[in-house]
């Protein structure tokens, strides 16, 4: 469990660090402007990407691990549905794109990018199933092979784009990369993992029922909804709302904060893949991993309110001007989203999701209620305000309901 757990924290480092760089290269390389519209367009794929998985990723880590002889046609089934609703929901999306994000209204008159958008989409909802899949099959491992090559294409491709593409560079970089790994992972995961996979626990476990599948999915895909929103529409409200620059500003604060809610939700997925064959000690393996998360999100907290004006620095003078007080405060709710997050995970090893959809339905609804409130009168902080309060007001319900679930029932007294 440990070994999986800091195989994915080590993927999420390795994409931080990377896409640091990448970024930092992305601002020297072009106008704050051109940034703030590659990262509005990426943030709509992402999106689009998000929805139309399903929440099939989290399926594969709770039920890849038991499917045994049915592995393979579980993998190829998802694979498919999630190729199917990116190309719908990328339909959809675009012919509406002048109704529900006017600034990208663009992509409905020019084919080409409408195209790039509609692949990226597919590409990345594959690229993460991919991730979830070498979780569920215990190859944790491989995700950060699979993570860092993306990440090194992705910045060797941008530096090349900057010469021909000076307005798409940045999102034609993002979707290439996509295809120069999505492949060669298929490879590795139908020709080498599967097949031993199916050897080591097809005569032991039992293959996912479709109504266990779809009733699990069903909530965490409400659940998976709500937290898409909270990290992917806030982009777009404050491109909407402030302007392309303000969206950079925020949209790379928010890079630098990712990688500790990743930190969470890696271990977690280790935590949940190994749980299913244990939950007779849920709780030790529960308070192991909150404590392993902590050690890691912590000090990086610290070090990000520390020392954000520096590091916000290197991308240039206005990113650390407008963004060190945002960066902060996105740092600080990470604290409380670490208890978040494994609450979230027990409920997905119990299969008790409408507290999964609960939780991320009550951050969303803060995060962009306030986000949407307060922007305009008070600035990018209020985005970082909003983040906070959205996490904390959460945790501090989540850790209210664990402490009266785990504390001891008292005998009745007899009269």
């Amino acid at each position: 469990m440990y070994r999986e757990g800091y195989a994915l924290v080590l993927s999420s480092a390795i994409g931080s660090l990377l896409g640091l760089l990448y970024w930092i290269v992305a601002a020297r390389s072009y106008a704050a402007v051109i940034v703030g519209l590659n990262s509005a367009m990426i943030s709509a794929m992402m999106f689009v990407a998000g929805i139309s998985q399903l929440n099939l990723a989290n399926a594969a880590v709770r039920f890849l691990p038991t499917a045994g002889v049915a592995s393979t046609r579980f993998v190829t089934t998802i694979y498919l549905v999630t190729f199917g609703s990116c190309l719908v929901a990328s339909t959809i999306f675009l012919a509406g794109a002048g109704i529900w994000t006017p600034t990208l209204r663009f992509l409905q008159d020019l084919p080409g990018p409408a195209i790039a958008f509609t692949i990226s989409a597919m590409a990345w909802g594959a690229f993460n199933l991919q991730h979830s899949i070498l979780a569920g099959l215990r190859r944790a491992v491989w995700v950060p092979i699979e993570n860092g090559a993306y990440s090194l294409g992705k910045l060797g491709l941008l530096a090349l784009f900057a010469l021909i593409l000076p307005q798409w560079g940045i999102f034609a970089s993002w979707t290439a990369a996509l295809a120069m790994t999505i492949l060669p992972t298929a490879a590795l995961i139908y020709g080498r993992l599967m097949p031993r996979h199916r050897e080591l626990t097809g005569a032991d476990v039992a293959a996912p029922g479709l109504n266990n599948v779809a009733r699990y999915v069903g909530a965490d895909y409400l659940g998976g909804l709500c937290w898409l929103a909270s990290t992917s529409l806030v982009p777009i409200i404050v491109f909407q709302q402030a302007g392309p620059a303000a969206n950079a500003y925020y949209s790379l604060s928010w890079v630098m904060v990712l990688p500790l809610y990743a930190i969470g939700a890696s271990i977690g997925w280790s935590f949940v893949a190994s749980a299913v064959f244990e939950a007779g000690i849920l709780r030790t393996h529960g308070y192991r991993m909150l404590l392993q998360t902590s050690l890691l999100v912590i000090p990086l907290t610290i070090a990000l309110i520390v020392g954000a004006p520096y590091i916000l620095r290197i991308f240039g003078e206005d990113y650390a001007e407008y963004g060190t007080s945002v960066l902060r405060l996105l740092a600080l709710a990470a604290l409380p989203g670490t208890i978040n997050t494994m609450y979230v995970n027990v409920a997905r090893v119990q299969r008790r999701m409408s507290r999964v959809a609960m939780v991320f339905g009550g951050q969303a609804l803060i995060v962009l209620g306030l986000t949407w409130l307060l922007l305009k009168p008070y600035g990018l902080t209020a985005v970082g305000v909003a983040w906070l309060v959205g996490q904390s007001a959460v945790a501090i319900v989540v850790a209210t309901h664990a402490l009266v679930a785990l504390r001891p029932q008292l005998p009745l007294r007899s009269k």
